[in-house]
């Protein structure tokens, strides 16, 4: 892979991730739903024992909170650092490190503000 394929990887994984994970914790919700016929409960329906579709879900959700957060965090580093030497200067790269950012910030509140329980319910 070149220099500019890397940079649009890195760049797609900037844009996606604020996305992909609340949205990945909402899919273990929805699992344990139609598993068991209603909305899973914090202490009540515990996540390990619904069935393999939450586990899976389960395993999606935990693989992007440990390994995509730090992946994030350096992906934004680099890419910012990048946009700002000497050389390869690109106010658009530098923008768009900043709005994932934000994006990603917004999503961690989201996943803090637990609107419906979801991530009571995943970490009990």
């Amino acid at each position: 892979m070149n220099r500019p394929q890397i940079l649009r990887l890195a760049q797609g994984f900037l844009c996606a991730y604020p996305v992909a994970l609340p949205a990945a914790f909402l899919l273990a919700w929805s699992a344990g739903r139609f598993t068991l016929g209603w909305w899973p409960r914090p202490s009540l329906d515990d996540p390990k024992d619904i069935g393999l579709a939450v586990d899976i879900a389960c395993w999606i959700a935990a693989l992007l909170l440990i390994l995509g957060l730090p992946t994030f965090v350096a992906t934004a580093g680099t890419l910012a650092v990048d946009a700002i030497l000497p050389g390869n200067r690109s106010l658009r790269r530098l923008l768009l490190v900043v709005a994932a950012t934000v994006a990603m910030v917004g999503a961690v509140l989201v996943i803090r503000a637990d609107p419906f329980g979801i991530t009571s319910w995943f970490f009990d």
